[in-house]
């Protein structure tokens, strides 16, 4: 019987659950960077905001009446960085408490050609209800973008009966710790309603900024995955299956969803929400693969949503750990997963947990019946990645022992068709029982 090395599967990997797993054709060796733990995308934890202006830690108690008749603004200008902002929340604080906000309206506006709150950009979630002398939350609605230089209001006003007072400060200062180029203005502006003119006033009102970090790909997290109708993996936006530690990115100042992550026999899915048009130069790596997503079928679903598709035949040649024949072994339900979305040019994040050597520093075959050393052609060298091996026909298990240069790093082993191959029994080295003829380990 002859053991064939082409095709020897060996696979370097660190021993947490969440390493990304590749398997590169060598028998004694191999892998530059084998380890990769599978690092970066995907939810249901926020991305954290960071205060980028603010000036409520500035002196100043009293307030300015907020009624039916009076309406406030405060404009703010943004930094400079390339690509935008993406905005987080509004906060804002008031001198008279109020039980219900139902007509309190708080936006975000451009500024007009007169330098004046204009056109409504966003419209803020607001609390349920106000604290006298608490900082309160205005969120934006999902992928709110501020662009770079230049000037926007935050325009308060109430209807019917609401009345509270908008607290101001009695100076120009900003906080400390504030963005680069980020600024809130001098002077307030307020009218007494909907249709009358706008006008200035000295003291600005206390006003806190939040957008999202200027992240930027790769990004990562851990999938717990999960099963339904044939499909492996996540689901939050259907059939709610599996779930991921973070499911939000933010990449060029613009928040994206990962609403979907599954495979089955006949493709691997991706839904991104919103659409992020040009995705071009994007790679998803999942199990121990990496997938282009234009090298997927792209459809626009359900609005704002564009799912990408791997079909079978392009799975099979391309990303074989998740084809029809291996899927289930690569994702099992239950298992945890790193996800990762990063672009071409760039590593994931959890990359840098790789093995800096990815080698062997020496491989054995034994013959299990009597403890002798099975010849291996050629000899082995770490730079070798193909052997082969001649067995009678009555030896009916061989010990594989490899030996990694890293201490840290672990070898999986897998038959031709990337299938793990059942390790006889616990004892050191991988037993392997010979099917006859030529096998492939």
């Amino acid at each position: 019987m002859e053991i064939s090395g082409v095709g020897f599967r060996t696979l370097f990997r660190r021993s947490e659950p969440t390493s990304r797993r590749r398997s590169l054709p060598l028998s004694a060796l191999l892998l530059t960077g084998l380890l990769l733990p599978l690092a970066a995308l995907f939810a249901g934890t926020a991305a954290a905001q960071d205060a980028y202006v603010s000036n409520t830690e500035q002196a100043g108690t009293s307030g300015n009446q907020l009624s039916s008749t009076a309406h406030q603004a405060q404009k703010f200008t943004t930094g400079s960085q390339s690509g935008g902002y993406a905005l987080g929340s509004v906060g804002l604080t008031f001198n008279q408490g109020e039980s219900s906000t139902g007509n309190l309206t708080v936006t975000i506006n451009s500024e007009d050609s007169d330098g004046n709150p204009g056109t409504v950009v966003y419209t803020l979630t607001k609390p349920s209800s106000l604290t006298s002398g608490v900082e309160e939350l205005f969120f934006a609605p999902s992928n709110a973008s501020l662009s770079a230089d230049t000037s926007y209001f935050v325009t308060v006003e109430a209807s019917g009966s609401f009345s509270s007072t908008l607290r101001i400060t009695t100076n120009n200062a900003e906080d400390s710790g504030g963005s680069t180029g980020w600024s809130i203005n001098d002077k307030r502006h307020f009218r007494s309603g909907s249709t009358d003119d706008w006008g200035e006033s000295a003291n600005a009102n206390k006003l806190k900024i939040s957008v999202y970090p200027p992240l930027t790909l790769p990004w990562d997290t851990t999938m717990t995955v999960g099963a339904s109708s044939g499909r492996l993996g996540y689901d939050g936006f259907s059939d709610f299956y599996g779930s991921l530690e973070d499911n939000t990115l933010v990449h060029d100042a613009t928040e994206y969803e990962v609403r979907i992550l599954d495979v089955n026999a006949s493709e691997v899915r991706l839904r991104l929400g919103p659409n992020p048009g040009t995705s071009s130069g994007w790679v998803l790596e999942w199990g121990g693969e990496e997938l282009p997503l234009n090298s997927a079928t792209s459809t626009s679903t359900f609005g704002s949503n564009l799912l990408y598709r791997w079909d079978a035949t392009w799975l099979t040649n391309n990303a074989s750990s998740l084809d029809s024949s291996s899927y289930q072994t690569t994702v099992t339900s239950g298992s945890e997963l790193t996800v990762c979305i990063r672009l071409s040019t760039q590593t994931c994040s959890g990359d840098s947990d790789a093995s800096a050597d990815a080698t062997l520093s020496d491989l054995e075959l034994q013959d299990t019946s009597d403890d002798s050393t099975i010849t291996l052609t050629p000899t082995f060298a770490s730079d070798v990645t193909s052997y082969t091996a001649s067995v009678a026909n009555d030896v009916d298990e061989i010990l594989v022992d490899p030996t990694t240069n890293d201490d840290g790093a672990t070898v999986e082993f897998l038959d031709a068709d990337d299938m793990a191959i059942t390790d006889a029994h616990a004892d050191a080295g991988h037993p392997v029982a010979p099917a006859g003829g030529a096998d492939t380990i």
